[in-house]
């Protein structure tokens, strides 16, 4: 006597595309209802949120700056110029700092720096650098010291990144003086060179 062999009811998961398959019905296809539209679509929110999310914490942070420096300058605290003694009088330093760089400069590095360029051009004398280094390399060391000052009373606070923030406005502004000064030291070949191809430092800032 032959046995009959009954089809199973058993299923089958096949995990890439969830196929369903028995012995009742045809086999058919499960997909993940979001798709990689869906999923790319999600993702891209994802993205667009955080990007957001950071160009407001950057103006928070610009705004908290600001905010800070000019509550700084306005503070009546005794200030000894060489040695503060407290946390608002390193700010009103710090303030100080900002406000001659700023006066220095008129509020643009890269202008500034191309004026000394263009001096340097008409004679080719490096001289034309010394009273511009001379005075950002004192408002480094006095930076340097209200951000040492500054970390040591508040850690890294508000108002130390306020100082680390001016700190580095100055030094970019130094280093941008000393790199021409060094290539104009050497000859004016090698400077004019980097120049006509845009490879000085101060050319490429923003």
């Amino acid at each position: 006597m032959s046995t009959q062999v009954r089809p199973s009811n058993t299923t089958w998961y096949a995990p890439q595309n969830l196929l369903v398959q028995t012995s009742n019905d045809a086999a058919r296809t499960k997909r993940d209802p979001r798709g990689p539209t869906g999923t790319n679509t999600f993702l891209l929110r994802c993205i667009r949120k955080k990007a957001a999310l950071n160009t407001g914490r950057r103006s928070r942070y610009k705004a908290e700056i600001t905010r800070a420096l000019d509550s700084a300058t306005q503070d009546d605290t005794p200030l000894s110029d060489a040695h503060p003694v407290n946390v608002p009088g390193w700010m009103k330093l710090v303030a100080q700092i900002k406000a001659k760089f700023n006066s220095m400069t008129n509020g643009s590095t890269q202008r500034y720096v191309g004026s000394l360029f263009e001096k340097y051009t008409t004679d080719y004398q490096c001289n034309h650098f010394d009273d511009a280094l001379v005075e950002l390399r004192a408002l480094h060391q006095t930076m340097r010291r209200s951000e040492a000052a500054l970390l040591q009373l508040t850690g890294v606070g508000r108002e130390y990144k306020v100082a680390e923030t001016v700190g580095k406005l100055v030094v970019e502004g130094l280093n941008c003086v000393e790199e021409i000064a060094c290539y104009a030291s050497i000859g004016k070949g090698e400077v004019l060179e980097l120049y006509e191809k845009r490879e000085l430092l101060y050319q490429t800032l923003t």
